[in-house]
């Protein structure tokens, strides 16, 4: 076959775009200038699998005619013998593999090498592994020669342990040179790296730069891992200082370590199973998992479904949490979840935020804002083992292995949602602004929020205009876009977003619809209901499944409300720390009040008490610069501790068949797209749109009152964005990965929000823009 399909590539005609090209370029017709003709496959240097010297390279390259005899060999390989059995073993679609040339100069290389940012077999060991030889590098890729050799330290930049060489190699300053250009590589690329690279006696020349693959069947332990799954839609941003120390303590329910300065803070991830990596939060994957799958029929599968926790195929086995009181805990959550002893529900009706006004209530703040944290967690919880109990009840020899069309229309509310109120009420202002014209020029003169409430005040219509407005903010205006974040302002002290939304609800007449679903709740839910209960046989089994179904709703309506008491505990920590934070800058202490969100809370408390810092503006000043950095690089959803990045699937490529997420609320619906990646570029959607994006948070859901649905690249069926969908009663597909660069603004698509399909039935013409 590669010979058959060689010999069609050779006796075939070079593309006239390709011929006039190399045409125009003098330099290809000198046969004084040597080329390099280089293969680069799309599926090639893939961070599961490299393809290394699988594809054809030619060297020393002269004249137009060669190069088109070269151009054209490297076409072929993409279907030699190693190329096809390479992709057979990594399960990649032959039809998929496609071949771009890369033409370059020759350099005459005194000497060749390659360098590994780390030990591909010890990624742990803080080295990196230098091999090179004389001259061109092709026999050393190729495993002809035996190279030179050093290891060099990843901190000091440094030669560490140089191997006995039969010949003089570089000197040790040259060495070091290549250590520090290959770690910058690393730092542009943001994961380690196997660099190839020539010197021709004057400058360092790179020729490529690919991810250090790891072998497959290597087996990574799960304490290794890091994820940023469900953490990722709270925390999406780069994280400051007392954001950090903040959700640390409330976190953990140790608000106490955000009030005692004892010095630098220590990394004590191994024990608390939290960390800023990457200047974004990670948690510990097997402590994440055990955190739930103490719960009965809680697996990492069901992990995955609710909250999009993903494992790598080759990590080590997961083994659920055991033991006298994980068996207790199983008896508290079965009490809880049949009623006969409901004591989160209690807890729940009792927890109310504190009245602080001082600036000595942060103690306060800080201790009731991580009970509400710790009783989120539970309930968290229980809605994860009441979502896995459903599925095993309905389907118990598949032991819940996924979620389907009936349950995402079965566990759609009725709830007793504040997301569900929030849009009615923002639904209610807009009604009343288009029956009356005054407000409705008003409100569409696109005035800011301190401009609208002085022109309001002059009449009477406005006045109750802005009662209305202003009764929604104190409801509601402890929620913002990245809201656990304490430095983004919330809608209280900057309305300008819920202005926005308003207006777009007075052009769009789709609010109506959504608004009539959230008011009828699940208007075909005892008929769902017994659809799904005539696949259990066991009467017994029937009605537990009615019993936990209606825990469920109550157990999901409290978390998400919850996150309404727990928004207002960091809103009030937010008013207190600025309020702080003028009281330094008021002492000198400060240059400005929004300077402590970079420090921690235990610096700020022992700058409060008189302990003063010779470099706080120096080190400020730092980690601005350094979050700065962090925000312009992306994040992984799942870290090797030692900083690599681990992919677990390759980005799906779209087919006829279309892209495959989970689908977390039922309806079918064809549409644009809007890709989005920031909620302030909300401006630009338009009504009736299918809004494409990383992640929602509660910062988002008012745009789903006028989006046809939702689409995400991360999250589970209860996260926010999709809890809230299936209030609205609009479908939503999450957990798809690369949907943000697989589908564009303006493509026309279909999503089945059921069975998790999105279909694009039609691309954006490039040309009309």
């Amino acid at each position: 076959m590669e010979k058959y399909i060689k010999d069609i590539m050779m006796r075939g005609t070079m593309p006239d775009v390709v011929t006039r090209e190399l045409s125009s370029n003098g330099m290809f017709k000198n046969h004084e200038i040597s080329w390099a003709v280089r293969s680069s496959s799309n599926v090639e240097d893939l961070s599961t699998a490299s393809f290394a010297g699988q594809y054809d390279t030619y060297l020393h390259v002269r004249g137009q005619k060669d190069l088109e005899k070269s151009i054209k060999k490297c076409w072929a390989s993409l279907w030699n013998e190693r190329a096809l059995s390479y992709r057979d073993k990594f399960s990649i679609d032959h039809y998929d593999a496609a071949m771009a040339v890369i033409i370059q100069h020759m350099v005459e290389a005194k000497y060749s090498g390659v360098i590994f940012t780390r030990d591909p077999k010890y990624p742990e060991i803080d080295e990196m592994i230098l091999e090179y030889c004389p001259g061109m590098g092709d026999e050393l890729v190729s495993g002809r020669i035996t190279p030179m050799m050093c290891r060099l330290s990843r901190p000091s930049v440094s030669v560490i342990s140089p191997i006995t060489m039969e010949v003089k190699g570089l000197e040790t300053h040259q060495l070091d040179d290549i250590g520090r250009l290959a770690l910058n590589i690393e730092n542009d690329f943001g994961c380690p790296q196997d660099i190839e690279w020539v010197y021709d006696g004057t400058e360092y020349h790179v020729l490529q730069t690919r991810p250090i693959v790891k072998a497959k069947n290597e087996l990574i332990e799960l304490d290794q891992l890091w994820t940023r799954a469900n953490v990722g839609e709270v925390l999406p941003d780069v994280i400051t200082p007392l954001t950090w120390s903040i959700f640390r303590a409330t976190l953990l329910d140790q608000p106490e370590l955000a009030l005692q300065f004892q010095g630098p803070v220590t990394d004590d991830s191994d024990h608390t199973g939290i960390s800023v990596l990457k200047g974004r939060v990670y948690i510990r994957l097997k402590g994440f998992l055990d955190s739930y799958c103490y719960l009965p029929f809680v697996t990492p599968k069901i992990m995955y479904d609710v909250l999009g926790v993903q494992l790598p195929k080759n990590a080590s086995l997961y083994e659920r949490p055991s033991g006298i009181l994980v068996s207790l805990a199983k008896v508290l959550y079965f009490l809880n979840a049949t009623l006969l002893f409901p004591i989160v529900e209690r807890r729940v009706a009792r927890l109310k935020p504190p009245k602080i006004q001082s600036l000595d209530g942060i103690k306060e703040v800080l201790q009731w804002t991580a009970k509400c944290f710790k009783l989120h967690l539970r309930i968290t919880g229980y809605t994860i083992a009441s979502f896995a109990c459903l599925n095993t009840l309905r389907d118990p020899e598949k032991e819940a292995d996924k979620v389907t069309g009936v349950m995402t229309n079965l566990l759609r509310g009725p709830g007793d949602y504040q997301t569900a109120a929030q849009g009615i009420n923002l639904w209610e202002i807009s009604r009343s602004i288009k029956q009356n014209n005054t407000l409705k020029r008003l409100i569409e003169t696109d005035m800011t929020w301190g401009e609208l409430k002085e022109v309001a005040q002059l009449t009477s219509d406005g006045r109750e205009l802005l009662h209305k407005l202003e009764s929604f903010l104190q409801e509601n205006g402890a929620r913002a876009a990245g809201e656990f974040e304490l430095s983004v302002p919330r809608w209280r002290e900057d309305p300008s977003f819920v202005l926005h939304i308003v207006r777009r609800l007075l052009e769009s007449d789709r609010s109506i619809n959504v608004v009539s679903n959230i008011l009828s709740g699940n208007k075909h839910g005892e008929k769902i209901l017994r659809e799904a209960e005539s696949t259990i046989q066991n009467p017994f089994k029937r009605l537990l499944f009615r019993v936990v179904l209606g825990s469920f709703t109550v157990f999901s309506a409290q978390r998400e409300n919850l996150k309404y008491q727990l928004m207002e505990g960091y809103y009030l920590l937010r008013t207190l720390y600025l309020n702080l934070g003028e009281e330094l800058q008021r002492r000198g202490l400060l240059e400005a009040r929004e300077d402590v969100f970079y420090l921690t809370a235990q610096e700020i408390e022992a700058l409060k008490e008189g302990i003063l810092f010779s470099d706080t503006y120096s080190k400020i000043n730092s980690r601005k610069e350094e979050r700065s950095k962090w925000k312009a690089k992306p994040a992984p959803d799942l870290l090797l501790k030692a900083g690599h990045s681990f992919e677990i699937n390759s980005k799906e490529i779209y087919s006829n068949a279309g892209l495959r997420g989970i689908g977390c609320s039922a309806g079918i619906v064809a549409g644009y797209a809007r890709v989005l990646f920031d909620v302030r570029d909300s401006t630009s959607m338009k009504q009736d749109e299918i809004l494409i994006t990383r992640f929602t948070d509660p910062g988002w859901t008012p745009l789903f009152l006028t989006c046809k649905a939702v689409v995400t690249e991360i999250g589970g069926f209860l996260s926010h964005g999709a809890t809230v969908a299936r209030e609205y009663g609009i479908p939503c597909i999450v957990n798809v990965p690369g949907v943000t660069e697989l589908v564009r603004t303006g493509d026309l698509i279909r999503v089945d929000g059921g069975n998790g399909k999105i279909e694009i039935l039609k691309k954006k013409d490039v040309e009309s823009g």
